[in-house]
């Protein structure tokens, strides 16, 4: 799942929860799985802007915690604070770089100014295809299970072809009742989008994790991806016409 440049491997994500989404919950959940982005408690932007310790501590955060959003709050009877573009142009950095990091902070006053040192792509590599499938009730019969990872890794090897693309590492997502998630991957020697070696190696990843209980989401995804020979040719043609 893509929200504009930023990449996450799930679309399940941990909204603010009053008095709970403090660094150690989110940590904790992190590593139950299952959750890419996280979220900070609701923190008020005039806190911030008044340093108030209270405020920083709601947004603490460390290199293990990523990715992670801090949403805002503005009053109702109160001056707009950082909701506006000329707000966060003229924003303190200091504040910014305590809020957001010293990097990020920076990059967003000065994009908010309009610099923006970035190089303009006009057209982006995709990193990874995959597909998954939640059950309308869980499933407790393999076999099953492994007609539904065999559709899964041919859409996704179809999904290659026509992009033009193979992938080096085969993933396999599986989420038992309640809601633990786990993933097994393996790397092959070469770059395939081959429906009778995925599928296979899809089975066998899936035989790897220790199934206690009723299957509720598999997936099957393949990653470290490199064009075909083929389809780099007609990219350049088409650049050069």
């Amino acid at each position: 799942m893509r929200i504009g440049s930023l990449e996450l491997e799930s679309n399940l994500f941990l909204s603010p929860l009053a008095g709970y989404t403090n660094l150690p919950f989110r940590l904790v959940i992190r590593e139950v799985g299952g959750v890419d982005l996280c979220t900070t408690d609701l923190v008020n932007a005039r806190s911030l802007l008044e340093k108030n310790p209270k405020a920083f501590k709601l947004i603490e955060t460390n290199t293990r915690d990523r990715p992670l959003a801090v949403p805002g709050q503005v009053g109702h009877h109160e001056p707009r604070l950082t909701t506006a573009q000329g707000d966060l142009a003229t924003a303190d950095l200091e504040l910014l770089g305590r809020a957001l990091g010293p990097g990020r902070g920076a990059e967003l006053r000065e994009r908010a100014n309009g610099i923006d040192h970035r190089t303009v792509e006009t057209e982006r590599e995709p990193k990874s295809e995959s597909a998954e499938i939640t059950f309308a009730e869980d499933v407790s019969d393999t076999g099953v299970v492994h007609e539904t990872l065999d559709r899964l890794e041919a859409r996704v090897c179809e999904g290659l072809g026509r992009s033009g693309y193979r992938g080096r590492t085969v993933t396999v997502k599986v989420r038992l009742r309640p809601f633990r998630t786990f993933t097994r991957s393996q790397t092959v020697e070469a770059p395939t989008r081959d429906a009778t070696i995925v599928a296979p190696l899809a089975r066998e990843l899936f035989g790897r994790v220790e199934v206690d209980a009723p299957v509720r989401l598999v997936g099957v995804g393949l990653s470290g991806l490199e064009r075909d020979a083929a389809a780099d040719s007609d990219r350049l043609f088409a650049a050069e016409a």
